[in-house]
């Protein structure tokens, strides 16, 4: 099936309960990847990461966050659910 064909979902539902669990993958086997790059993990599992350089704006800002939360919950706070609570 070449790589630009269009699957329905009714096709892969058709392959997915025709395969059987124990069934040996072949050794040609590759991922489907929808940018069709053929990575080694698939795009939809693991993407590539972005090659954007963020701004020392957001490092910082992001630092802070980072640190706060970490300082709040090593002086024996929790904010799982957004407000400092005991805990």
């Amino acid at each position: 099936m070449p790589a630009t064909e269009t699957i329905s979902d009714e096709e892969l539902e058709r392959q997915a309960l025709a395969a059987a669990a124990g069934d040996p993958v072949p050794d040609d086997a590759v991922p489907w990847s929808p940018s069709g790059l053929d990575p080694l993990i698939a795009d939809w599992y693991m993407p590539a990461p972005t090659a954007v350089r963020r701004d020392l704006k957001t490092r910082v800002i992001t630092g802070v966050v980072v640190a706060s939360i970490v300082a709040i919950n090593a002086a024996g706070l929790c904010v799982t659910y957004g407000r400092v609570i005991l805990g």
